[in-house]
């Protein structure tokens, strides 16, 4: 599985990856977990073919940037 997480604020970023980590281990399943930063730098990614199954993103983040993802801004098709 293929998860962003996207945060200003590193100990959101950490937390989170923390609980999903424990999880896939408790589960048995293999994780992939990008850290972002800033909305612009996932918004590129994930236009430039970055596969993402799940998306953690910071409502409060970069003006524009969730409203963007929530009005169908989408990544290419493979």
């Amino acid at each position: 599985m293929y998860i962003a997480v996207c945060d200003d604020e590193p100990v959101f970023t950490d937390h989170i990856r923390n609980l999903l980590v424990s999880d896939s281990i408790l589960n048995g399943y293999e994780l992939n977990i990008e850290i972002y930063q800033r909305g612009e730098a996932l918004l590129k990614a994930w236009k430039n073919s970055c596969l993402l199954d799940v998306i953690f993103l910071d409502i409060l983040l970069d003006a524009g940037i969730p409203q963007k993802c929530m009005q169908g801004e989408r990544a290419p098709e493979n």
